[in-house]
């Protein structure tokens, strides 16, 4: 029997093993509002979520995707308004496609703007919308049940319910909708689990341009769409797959699970509940991460080799993929990119296009990371960063101006896990020489962070007088984390 999950429940579930992300202040404004909860690089815009629940979005606007009723391309974040309807809720979720783009609000209403010529607004009509309009629950789901999470590929949507029902809109030229039928969509309609996971519900879906996987509650991984290159991982070339089909046929442990999914243009990736991360698909520019000779590609997924020079025990936790490249966080919150970087898009100092996944330039650690088609946005314990193509103001900070490595694009602003914790107590704040930190463990991991992101002090567990002698006047981030919970972290004043 299907369960039937609380939205906030049912949110988090779906978000927590995902690749999402942080987004907008007045176009001539400020910086971006601080703290981010999540960020979506799109193919040429992107968006994020803070706190307050407010979205904001920059980037290119010729269709609309900005959401604030112009065509004009944004180079500062702007702030979504809320539409009628959602007054007095709180925004949940964004995400940011090619030409259009998604919103879930807190009482489970789904809102789409930007480019509709295929129908992927999903409001019946194939009329573009400069703002946000929403996508009326569909006459046959549950009652009861509400949106719970969007995908955006190029021209299409998917959405699951909070039943873990899967829907589909939009262009489906390439079968990416699903249902087989190869029509447009201009409202949802259902993709039922597939022949082979009856009783099983959908828990996971992820689309790029035009091939989709999804996961259903079996542990099962299904793929369908465009399949020219392989990138369904089929062990053959389909060129149109118009319905689910078990994909990705990677060796399955009966001990693990897939965890987290990501689609490029025509590659897919699948991390594994081990650490492990699988690639197939296309393999031009690199995109399988070294795995295979880079021409071609894989019709099989292959492993992606841990990186050289990755810290010993680490493994993979994070994947994105967009365009041609992506990029991934291992679980010493170290970021590694491959693909095409002819933009810079890897934040390796170069335009080369490396083998292998290679760390980004200035060795940070980060929280987050996310790919957009020439571009990657990632995100450290205090700011925003942006590195490679900047021509629609992508990075948000005024200019479009791009990057060879990952700049700092809002000034320093923090993400959720900066703010303040009763049980953490830094004393005295402003410091000069010792600090002592209260409310901690024997065992609590102590890191201190520049405002940059860096790590400038990392004294033993447990640490509870430290010496800031040596670190220069200004705002710190330290960060405190228990064993098997999650970090928090303060601020701290040296002067």
């Amino acid at each position: 029997m299907r369960p039937s999950f609380s939205i906030p429940s049912q949110l988090w579930y779906l978000f927590s093993l995902a690749l999402l992300l942080w987004s907008s202040g007045p176009s001539k404004g400020q910086s971006l509002p601080s703290p981010l909860d999540q960020v979506s690089a799109g193919a040429y815009h992107a968006a994020a979520l803070d706190t307050t629940g407010s979205i904001w979005l920059w980037g290119r606007n010729n269709a609309g995707q900005v959401g604030d009723g112009s065509i004009i391309d944004r180079f500062r974040p702007t702030r979504l308004p809320a539409p009628s309807g959602v007054a007095g809720t709180r925004w949940s979720a964004v995400v940011a496609g090619t030409f259009h783009s998604a919103a879930i609000g807190s009482d489970g209403s789904l809102w789409t703007w930007g480019d509709n010529t295929n129908g992927q607004l999903g409001d019946g009509t194939t009329t573009p919308h400069l703002r946000p309009v929403q996508v009326p629950p569909p006459a046959t789901a549950a009652p009861g049940t509400r949106w719970a999470y969007v995908a955006l590929g190029a021209n299409h949507t998917l959405a699951l319910r909070s039943d873990g029902t899967l829907w589909a809109w939009g262009a489906n030229y390439w079968g990416q909708l699903g249902d087989n039928s190869g029509v447009m969509q201009s409202r949802p309609v259902q993709i039922p689990a597939p022949t082979g996971a009856q009783g099983a519900y959908w828990t996971r879906v992820v689309t790029s341009e035009d091939h989709t996987l999804g996961l259903t509650s079996d542990g099962s991984l299904w793929g369908w769409g465009r399949d020219q290159r392989a990138q369904l991982g089929l062990g053959t070339l389909t060129y149109v797959r118009s319905f689910p089909t078990l994909a990705f046929r990677a060796p399955r442990s009966p001990t693990q699970s897939w965890v987290e999914l990501a689609t490029g243009e025509a590659f897919s990736l699948a991390l594994r509940s081990d650490g492990i991360l699988f690639a197939c698909g296309a393999n031009d520019s690199g995109q399988l991460g070294g795995s295979v000779t880079p021409t071609g590609f894989a019709s099989l997924p292959v492993v992606v080799p841990p990186p050289v020079g990755a810290a010993a025990g680490s493994s993979w936790t994070h994947i994105s993929a967009r365009g041609a490249h992506a990029v991934a966080q291992r679980s010493d919150k170290s970021v590694w990119s491959w693909g095409e970087n002819y933009d810079g898009e890897l934040g390796i100092n170069s335009t080369n296009n490396p083998i292998a996944p290679t760390q980004e330039f200035t060795g940070r650690q980060w929280d987050l990371a996310a790919a957009g088609n020439t571009f990657t946005l990632a995100v450290t314990v205090v700011s925003l960063f942006a590195t490679g193509n900047n021509d629609f103001g992508q990075f948000g900070d005024g200019t479009t101006n791009g990057s060879l490595v990952f700049r700092s694009t809002a000034g320093p602003l923090a993400i959720r896990a900066v703010k303040p914790h009763n049980n953490i107590r830094l004393w005295p704040n402003p410091a000069a020489d010792i600090l002592h930190i209260g409310g901690i463990s024997a065992t609590a991991r102590v890191r201190v962070f520049d405002m940059a992101g860096r790590l400038v002090m990392a004294p033993s567990r447990g640490t509870v007088d430290l010496s800031v002698i040596g670190l220069a006047k200004g705002v710190y981030i330290v960060e405190t984390q228990e064993m098997n919970a999650p970090s928090l972290s303060s601020r701290l004043l040296i002067e």
